[in-house]
């Protein structure tokens, strides 16, 4: 997944395209670590939220037509976990 990413550092923000679903990214850090990963999405007339807090847990949940995507749901999970495993560097 190749996300388009818009703000650094405190709060990042960044756009990316996964099998039809437009999906949007927010990060907040601090100046050591990941604070929180969310992540809303869009397709047609369904609907995608994930969220990881601070603790590490990852909640995801879908409504509207669409039903739950395993593919979608696992993609977004694992980009989570590379946006966790990235060092924070200061800008």
């Amino acid at each position: 997944m190749e996300r388009i990413i818009k703000n650094t550092f405190t709060k990042e923000i960044s756009t990316a395209v996964f099998n039809d679903w437009s999906l949007n990214f927010t990060v907040e850090r601090d100046a050591t670590k990941v604070l929180s990963v969310q992540v809303t999405g869009q397709t047609a007339q369904s609907y995608f939220n994930a969220h990881r807090n601070e603790a590490g847990n990852v909640s995801v949940s879908f409504s509207g037509q669409g039903g739950y995507d395993n593919v979608l749901a696992n993609a977004v999970t694992e980009e989570i976990n590379l946006i966790v495993a990235q060092p924070v560097v200061e800008a």
